[in-house]
């Protein structure tokens, strides 16, 4: 489904985005593993490489444009092009909003919507160099549609992220590029191991769920391939919603 084309993801040293990076790759993309983690990446990328996967590691901070602009001139010069572009890098500090410090603030919204914004110029940019057509999915989450305490720098920035999808979307359809979100459900991933770590949390966390447990990351891979495939050729602007039935609750 993905045969020739180049995925960049963001974040994809674990979690979704070696999800993401797993699935393409089965389907026969290859696969760029840009992540703020080097060593982590490394090892992402000769597990892929393992399973016959062609795929590189570039380290990168998606929220500093220097290295953004870096991140991009190398994925091309290894690869020869990128095709599909995935925002996936994020963080999290789950804390009330009373206590939370404006430099945690700060972080987050860098890195989890000007890092998505600072890449998908880039990617569009080279887009446009090469001819237009491609990809960008952008990792959301229902926090961003439905917020929950606790999460006021992360729900934001997820929500700001939506806007951006379309925003996207409208400006960029004239290179070619769709511009997609997903929204995933709650999944265990390292960036929340110690917060599901709490029988309570998950008991909380399920009560709100139709579908009664946490996510793996494994079960997302398949939405990754469908929405940067042809199979959502027509799908752009807006949102695959895999929550779980959090938002129907």
């Amino acid at each position: 489904m993905l045969a020739g084309k180049v995925a960049l993801i963001t974040g994809a040293a674990r979690g979704i985005g070696f999800a993401a990076a797993k699935a393409m790759g089965k389907v026969g993309a290859s696969i760029v593993v840009a992540d703020i983690d080097a060593p982590a990446g490394e090892q992402a990328a000769r597990r892929l490489t393992d399973e016959g996967v062609t795929a590189i590691a570039l380290p990168c901070d998606v929220s500093d444009p220097a290295q953004v602009e870096r991140l991009f001139a190398d994925a091309v010069a290894h690869m020869g092009r990128v095709d599909i572009l995935v925002n996936n890098a994020a963080i999290q500090k789950i804390e009330p909003l009373l206590t939370k410090a404006p430099e945690t603030f700060d972080r987050v919204i860098a890195v989890n919507l000007r890092g998505p914004f600072l890449c998908t110029v880039a990617f569009a940019r080279h887009v446009r160099q090469r001819g237009g057509g491609g990809v960008i999915i952008n990792v959301a989450s229902a926090l961003g549609v439905r917020p929950a305490p606790q999460y006021a720098d992360y729900a934001c920035a997820k929500a700001g992220l939506l806007a951006l999808t379309q925003v996207a979307a409208q400006e960029l359809a004239p290179l070619g590029i769709r511009v997609v979100a997903l929204l995933p459900p709650a999944t265990r991933t390292e960036l929340n191991r110690e917060f599901f770590a709490k029988p309570e949390v998950v008991n909380a966390i399920t009560e709100r769920l139709l579908i009664k447990r946490i996510a793996e990351p494994e079960e997302l891979g398949d939405a990754f391939v469908f929405l940067a495939s042809d199979a959502a050729r027509y799908m752009t602007g807006t949102a695959l919603i895999l929550d779980g039935g959090y938002l129907a609750t």
